[in-house]
């Protein structure tokens, strides 16, 4: 074999096995094994035996979140002391040592919404400042595939929290609002810990708040309809057409938005804006 081709079947092997690599970063270990063990988050408790604290979650949200005048919320990140930062870090653990299994579904769909928001703040104020959640992967990818927490024995990511537990055992596309992944395209991030007692009210809130909010649907002059991307990633949640998710978002729309969707089926772009929610 002459010198010139051995180098290049090397090349070959390094392009090969830097593609193995990359898609393994990227993608994450996915079997069998790694499904089950996330299969006994939709286990439940039939009746209410145990509590949950959050009212430090809850504290938190309200020292640091900030109204604006069109109804949008933002985060003021760079203000958290590093007591607060402590006290994050502790109702995190508070959170991954409890046995969800214990938990009824109604306490179990809060427990994780007010866990993922967390998380989300608690990796943002790991690599802060920064200007997008994006920035924290040096892929610019985002944290959601990076293996923060630890219930139950299982090392869980964002999007095992969004997608393998809170969108597989809740079939409601209300939890899109809920769940804030730090960015201006986000719905609201809620100034209160989500409760048994008020989820509901919260999932409601949060659908008014982005539906009626340029980021969530507008509607131009000439009456193009443009909508979140949110809309086009999870449409299968809202129906699984341009004119079941416009169904939808008619149910929280406001009487001006409501007049300015009516007959349309059809979305003709979507948008997101990927800057931290913070200003």
């Amino acid at each position: 074999m002459t010198k010139s081709r051995s180098s290049n079947l090397f090349k070959v092997a390094l392009t090969i096995a830097g593609g193995i690599l990359m898609a393994f970063l990227v993608l994450g270990p996915s079997n069998a094994a790694a499904q089950s063990k996330l299969k006994r988050f939709g286990e439940f408790s039939d009746e209410q035996t145990v509590s949950i604290d959050h009212s430090e979650w809850n504290r938190i949200l309200q020292a640091y979140i900030v109204e604006l005048e069109d109804a949008r919320t933002i985060f003021k990140y760079g203000d958290v002391t590093d007591v607060d930062k402590k006290a994050l870090s502790n109702y995190v653990n508070s959170l991954e040592a409890i046995d969800t299994s214990d938990l009824t579904k109604e306490q179990a769909y809060a427990y994780w919404v007010n866990f993922y928001n967390a998380l989300t703040i608690q990796v943002v104020l790991d690599g802060y400042p920064v200007k997008s959640i994006k920035d924290l992967d040096i892929f610019k990818r985002g944290p959601w595939h990076q293996k923060l927490a630890k219930v139950r024995g299982v090392d869980l990511t964002l999007n095992n929290v969004e997608h393998d537990i809170l969108r597989a055992h809740w079939s409601d596309p209300r939890t899109h609002y809920a769940v804030n992944c730090a960015s201006y395209g986000c719905p609201n991030l809620q100034a209160i810990a989500f409760s048994v007692e008020n989820t509901e009210e919260l999932l409601t809130k949060g659908a008014v708040e982005f539906i009626n909010h340029e980021r969530g649907i507008f509607v131009s002059d000439a009456g193009a309809v443009r909508a979140s991307s949110i809309y086009k990633w999870y449409q299968v949640d809202f129906g699984d057409s341009d004119a079941k998710v416009l169904e939808h978002v008619r149910q929280y729309a406001n009487d001006d938005l409501k007049a300015k969707l009516e007959g349309k089926t059809k979305i003709d772009s979507f948008q997101y804006g990927w800057l931290l929610n913070e200003e």
